[in-house]
């Protein structure tokens, strides 16, 4: 899957020159914690709620001195320059990996030197547990495995071949472990945990609220 299905556009932006508390603003107005800064269409910096709210603001003169980020402070002064970005032709997998090495929750999406999105690391999580679960009146199984490879056609054709559709298919390798995830509709079940069994394998079935049937 790629970033481009997935990205948030257009992109919610912010200047150099633009103040501090605008650019707070905008964030929390939108319930988002990151704006590219963009110079004409190019992205020369971005800003994060974190560098705003914890600035050391300068005093507004009167009886109480009160901080104020309406003073002189700029997105300029506060955002990180040249920002990590990401093509919109990548994939979600390559995105997370930025994300991860680089230690930052979120990527501009740039196309030919053009701003074309945003992607998040909420817009991963989101697309990953869509992609893993399973939807009302669907059940998913995990099957632990010796190995995928050997395995993963048996349980497919050891399914079809009893006329239960498969929803969905993953597998997972981590850590030594080796699973085959699969969705299934709920009412078959019982007859998908006989198959596995019948090829000596067994089936854990997630719990309800984890299915996505919430009442």
């Amino acid at each position: 899957m790629r970033v481009r299905t997935r990205m948030s556009a257009p992109a919610l932006v912010t200047r150099p020159e633009a103040p501090a508390w605008e650019a707070l603003g905008l964030m929390r107005r939108h319930h988002i914690r990151r704006l590219p800064v963009v110079d004409g269409e190019a992205v020369v910096g971005i800003i994060t709620w974190t560098d705003v709210v914890r600035v050391h603001t300068p005093a507004v003169e009167g009886p109480r001195r009160t901080p104020s980020l309406s003073v002189g402070v700029l997105v300029k002064h506060l955002m990180a320059t040249a920002p990590v970005t990401v093509d919109p032709d990548a994939t979600l997998e390559q995105a997370a990996a930025l994300m991860r090495r680089h230690k930052i929750g979120g990527l501009p999406v740039v196309e030919d030197g053009r701003l074309v999105g945003v992607i998040t690391e909420s817009d991963l999580f989101e697309t990953f547990t869509e992609m893993l679960g399973a939807g009302p009146h669907e059940a998913k199984l995990h099957v632990a495995v010796g190995s995928v490879a050997i395995e993963l056609p048996r349980i497919v054709s050891g399914l079809t071949r009893a006329g239960i559709p498969i929803v969905a298919v993953h597998t997972l390798r981590a850590s030594g472990a080796e699973v085959v995830g699969l969705v299934v509709h709920e009412n078959d079940v019982e007859r998908a945990q006989e198959v596995l069994h019948r090829l000596a394998l067994e089936a854990d079935v997630m719990e309800a609220q984890e299915r996505g049937d919430r009442a």
